[in-house]
């Protein structure tokens, strides 16, 4: 009895993935890098999604400012087929997989952090500041926010494919004025050589 159960029950499941898959259109899996983009947010620390979206030269607090790069990518195929698998790296079997769902078939090499004013005593105009700078993939709870690491442990974690299409990062100390101007430049590089940058519009950061 308990056997006809688990074969009912199998038959079942293999109907429902066929079925879902039918519904599933074809992605092309991998992504090329082409360019960034820069987005500032501040942290709001409420609900799901914790952020909003701020202008140029807003006025946010150090410690509620962060910033999405966001990749320009286009996508590419490969010689195997697009298929749906049970045990897949998917977090639900039954999700149609998204465009670039694979990453990109080179990895990435650096990622520097260069601040285009004077931010404090240690760190000013045109300085790398890699030291006080953490990542992150995407905030989506509030606990979040308290999640971010270090560029090195980004760049072990994506050194043979980079599998997000967007990263953040955040200051870990105080510019040493009580307004202070902030912008930033992100270089990205690629282990193939090929090397990206972009520029964050300006905020002016509350000590």
């Amino acid at each position: 009895m308990k056997k006809s159960i688990l074969i009912f029950l199998f038959v079942i499941g293999l109907t429902i993935i066929s079925c879902h898959k039918e519904k599933c259109s074809y992605v092309e899996p991998y992504f090329n890098i082409n360019g960034l983009k820069s987005f500032n947010l501040r942290f709001t620390n409420e609900g799901t999604n914790p952020y909003i979206g701020i202008t140029n030269n807003d006025t946010i607090s150090w410690k509620n400012y962060f910033n999405r790069i966001s990749f320009e990518a286009n996508y590419i195929a490969t010689n195997s087929s697009n298929k749906l698998s049970l045990f897949g790296n998917s977090l639900s079997a039954l999700d149609c997989n998204a465009e670039g769902y694979k990453g990109t078939k080179v990895g990435v090499k650096d990622v520097h952090i260069i601040t285009l004013y004077n931010y404090n005593a240690q760190y000013q105009e045109n300085d790398t500041i890699d030291s006080i700078i953490e990542l992150n993939y995407w905030t989506s709870f509030i606990s979040d926010y308290s999640e971010f690491f270090p560029i090195d442990e980004y760049i072990d974690q994506n050194k043979i494919s980079i599998l997000n299409q967007y990263f953040e990062f955040k200051l870990v100390l105080p510019p040493d004025s009580i307004f202070q101007t902030a912008q930033y430049k992100i270089i990205y590089e690629l282990e193939n050589g090929d090397i990206f940058e972009t520029v964050t519009e300006e905020v002016i950061l509350k000590k």
